[in-house]
This record gives C-alpha cells, sequence and structure tokens, in this order.
C-alpha cells in the first residue's frame, strides 16, 4: 500500500485479514473472538471483497474454517459476549452488527458450493 509523501507499508491485505476473521469465528472460538465480528463489521464497509479469494487464501494455508453453525444457532451468547467487550466505544448495536456479519458470511456457510461473488457495499453480487 502506497501513502501520502511515498511512505509504503508492507503486510497481510485485507482478504487475509478478513479471512483469518472469519475463520476465527467459524467454529466454538466465537465467543472469546468478538472483536472479530465488530472487525469484520468495520471490513464490510471498506472494501470489497471476492468470496473465492478467501476461499483460495483457506486452501492454501490450510486452515478450513468451521461451518458457522455456533454463529448461526447462538446469537443469544454471542450478544451477551458483544455486550461485555470492553475497551471499545461507540460500538454498533449488536442487532445491526449480528445482521451484517450475518448476510457477509452467507457464502462461506457452503464453501463446496461457493459461487464466483464479490461483496459490494452490502450485499454479494455475481
Amino acid at each position: 500500500m502506497s501513502y501520502i509523501n511515498g511512505v509504503s507499508i508492507e503486510g497481510a491485505s485485507l482478504t487475509k485479514m478478513l479471512s483469518d476473521k472469519l475463520y476465527a469465528i467459524s467454529g466454538e472460538g466465537i465467543f472469546r473472538r468478538t472483536k472479530d465480528l465488530l472487525d469484520i463489521y468495520i471490513m464490510s464497509y471498506i472494501s470489497e471483497y471476492r468470496a473465492k479469494d478467501v476461499i483460495e487464501i483457506w486452501n492454501h494455508t490450510e486452515r478450513i474454517p468451521g461451518d458457522f453453525s455456533v454463529f448461526k444457532n447462538e446469537k443469544g451468547r454471542i450478544r451477551d459476549a458483544y455486550i461485555k467487550m470492553k475497551g471499545i466505544e461507540n460500538k454498533p448495536d449488536f442487532d445491526e452488527m449480528y445482521e451484517r456479519v450475518s448476510c457477509f458470511i452467507l457464502p462461506f456457510c457452503e464453501i463446496e458450493d461457493i459461487a464466483d461473488v464479490i461483496w459490494q457495499k452490502a450485499e454479494w453480487r455475481q
């Protein structure tokens, strides 16, 4: 990435960071990783993402995610963990965050049948 006055920073791409955060919330560890939910929420506003690029990173790193069943079935417990997060000011309402992240993770819940979709603004598009 290049910034003002020629300063550049090398590091992980947004897609790589996103793949790590999605992996972290895909299973039982989600209750310890509610900050990752907030990060995914924020990241969903700042860039476009191609679902197949995320899958490619998981395959390359051999870190295959869980099925997101805890995320889908334990909303109340996730809410409790989210509310208990400390040190974050002005975090979005839980239901708003959960709804957007729910929409965002849809293509990753069935990675065997993943379509070639791109996240743009607030939805996945062909």
